[in-house]
């Protein structure tokens, strides 16, 4: 009996030192397999021990992370940013679904945002590596929030100290400059009515200072603005222009803006701003362009959507940029035959799109068989409703680099 406790024993003691063998993983290895963890699991991973903490909290690691993930969009599918309702969505979950109904469809992920007390109305101004940008504005107060809705992280600028009235729209844009040599920087555009009875806009562009203090928390001595140029507007812009026309598209180093019957075009590297003029066309009695128009980029070329009075929405591209003469009808969608402004989202792994119409509704909708099917819908009035996609990351905003 005491041969077989004494056994018994000494099989516990080996089991015990056999778990703890298995359980070690030589480091390398363990990076290895963490950079494949999605960032929602690896948000989780922080809390298994101080050795796994500090390598997912690295710059290193969340950019090896990225690169690794970015291409494998079933491993790490991109998701829809919803301003209202305040949410998440995952773009293949979206397939085969009905319309959203709130609390029984998985797809949907509610997010709360940084102190939502303090922080009032919002607006996208763009995306990148899982970063969104978004213009704050509470008591006529604005600030700039980068997020990284994956892990929450927050970084707070100031908008530019200038002589802005504070009347009419922003125009912004947030990204990588496709033609920079500054690989892993990132680049902040804004874009304000700096005069009362002209409009006449001031571009700036945010940089990092150099020579700051990587201790402080204040935006005012890590980051600065620099003023680049200015441009004049033919004239205000319609009511309502600012939902889709106010976000940059970017082509070639250069952000395009959706003015009042043209294109306005700054140009990053140069810091220069041009007009492009849009397509001459005439639908009835009414011009087409006068009407809310978004942008986008379609087969390498710069884009236009419009939806010309009682017409169907048409797509056109720029086959040579910069010339007017260029411009071609691309495409005619159908379905929205009631909405007033629409645009793509991004392309569901089935092939079909998702669209935002007028930043209330989110539609899945087929190219082939011209037809769409409502994902969500809201009758919120505010203007500032809206949805952008982004690529979920583990990249913290308070580590990269403006240039």
């Amino acid at each position: 009996m005491a041969k077989m406790k004494h056994a018994s024993k000494r099989l516990q003691r080996e089991e015990k030192r056999i778990v703890k063998f298995n359980f070690y993983i030589p480091p390398e290895v363990c990076e290895n397999i963490l950079v494949r963890v999605d960032a929602k699991n690896l948000c989780r991973f922080k809390c298994v021990c101080h050795g796994w903490y500090d390598l997912i909290s690295s710059s290193r690691f969340t950019k090896k992370q990225f690169e690794l993930l970015k291409p494998d969009p079933e491993r790490n599918p991109d998701r829809i940013f919803m301003i209202y309702p305040h949410a998440t969505i995952d773009m293949n979950a979206c397939i085969g679904s009905q319309k959203y109904n709130e609390g029984s469809n998985l797809m949907n992920k509610k997010v709360r945002y940084p102190k939502p007390s303090s922080f009032g109305s919002l607006r996208i101004m763009g995306s990148c590596d899982g970063l969104v940008s978004l213009m704050s504005e509470y008591n006529k107060n604005k600030v700039i929030l980068m997020w990284n809705p994956s892990t929450k992280d927050l970084l707070t600028l100031d908008v530019p100290e200038s002589e802005s009235v504070g009347y009419g729209h922003e125009f912004y844009w947030f990204g990588h400059n496709d033609c920079s040599s500054n690989n892993g920087s990132y680049k902040l555009v804004l874009c304000l009515r700096t005069t009362l009875y002209n409009p006449i806009y001031t571009i700036y562009v945010l940089n990092s200072n150099s020579n700051s203090n990587s201790n402080s928390n204040s935006s005012r001595s890590l980051y600065h603005w620099t003023r680049t140029a200015e441009l004049q507007l033919i004239s205000q812009m319609p009511y309502g222009r600012r939902l889709h026309g106010c976000r940059g598209t970017l082509l070639n180093g250069i952000v395009h803006w959706p003015s009042y019957c043209e294109v306005t075009a700054y140009h990053l590297s140069e810091a220069t701003v041009r007009r492009i003029a849009v397509p001459s066309i005439n639908h009835g009695d009414g011009h087409g362009w006068d009407q809310c128009f978004t942008l986008g980029v379609f087969d390498g070329c710069l884009g236009a959507i419009c939806k010309p009075p009682e017409n169907k929405f048409e797509i056109w591209i720029m086959k040579e940029y910069g010339v007017g003469e260029s411009w071609t009808k691309y495409a005619q969608v159908e379905w929205f035959t009631k909405s007033k402004c629409l645009r793509p989202l991004g392309f569901l792994k089935n092939g079909e799109i998702m669209v935002d119409i007028d930043g209330r509704t989110l539609v899945r909708y087929s190219n082939n068989w011209k037809t769409g099917k409502v994902v969500i819908s809201h009758s919120h009035r505010s203007n500032d409703s809206d949805a952008i996609t982004y690529v979920p990351s583990f990249i913290s905003p308070k580590e990269i680099e403006f240039k």
